[in-house]
């Protein structure tokens, strides 16, 4: 072999080598290893958002009218750290300084005390409990109940109505109202003589609502039970039997409205109401 030909090859030999160094220092790790095939071996590497690319900073807010944990879900949008603490009502947030006022200006538009509620509005009910039977009775009625009266002489076979007990009941809009009376009347069976009969006890109970419009309000019972316990000389005594008129009723203003009636023998009680709205 020459001296020419030696010295060629090992300047080939040095060069190879040359470049299989230079080429192991300046290659690009694989993001992802991949097995025979084309299969990843495991999952790419996780990279860092953009928003923590910068430096960051710790704030303590206090909360004092919305729930921590609901503002927790809402301000994760932002993709920073926050710890929500119910006890001391505060979010501890750990974010880059460039979104943390965006942060700040959320919990102060979220962080707000509820809106007030609507004024409540109060509320008259007149009831009037008629004794309807068989017998005329001449017994005055107060005016506002008179053209009542004549509309259910013409629609019953009821002769005689009397007003036995009349309540004024005052409740607010929203809120359960209840009273209670008494009605001294009851026939008395023969065999008790001249026995005075234990007065009867009812019940009254609704749950006021003021529907319509301030110009035409309308007051709606919801719920509205009336309940009485009539006695019956039975067996040597008097015993206590229930009857009662359940309904939702509507009240217009300015209007007497006929609730219902229950039968009591040959007679028969007739709830009447009117109500308005006081403001």
């Amino acid at each position: 072999m020459t001296r020419h030909f030696r010295t060629v090859l090992c300047r080939a030999s040095c060069l190879g080598i040359l470049l299989v160094v230079v080429s192991a220092l300046y290659a690009q790790p694989n993001p992802q290893a991949l097995a025979p095939g084309g299969v990843p071996l495991g999952p790419p590497p996780q990279t860092i958002p953009p928003a923590y690319a910068g430096p960051s900073e710790t704030r303590i807010f206090d909360i004092k009218y919305t729930d921590v944990n609901l503002l927790e879900r809402v301000l994760s949008v932002f993709g920073a750290q926050i710890n929500p603490s119910p006890q001391l009502h505060v979010l501890s947030v750990r974010a880059p300084k460039e979104i943390m006022p965006a942060i700040a200006e959320a919990i102060q538009r979220l962080d707000v005390p509820p809106a007030p509620p609507p004024p409540s509005k109060n509320i008259e009910l007149i009831i009037y409990v008629i004794n309807a039977a068989d017998q005329p009775d001449d017994a005055s009625l107060p005016a506002p109940l008179q053209p009542v009266i004549n509309q259910l002489r013409s629609v019953l076979s009821y002769k005689g109505f009397q007003v036995v007990d009349t309540q004024v009941v005052r409740g607010m809009n929203g809120r359960q109202t209840q009273t209670s009376g008494h009605l001294p009347f009851v026939p008395k069976p023969l065999s008790v003589g001249t026995a005075t009969p234990p007065p009867s006890i009812y019940r009254f109970n609704t749950t006021f609502r003021v529907r319509g419009t301030d110009k035409e309000p309308v007051v709606f019972l919801e719920g509205m039970k009336f309940g009485v316990q009539i006695p019956n000389f039975q067996n040597g005594g008097w015993q206590y039997y229930d009857v009662g008129i359940n309904s939702d009723v509507e009240i217009p203003r300015g209007q007497q409205v006929v609730v219902g009636k229950t039968t009591i023998g040959e007679r028969a009680l007739i709830l009447v109401m009117s109500a308005r709205v006081l403001d």
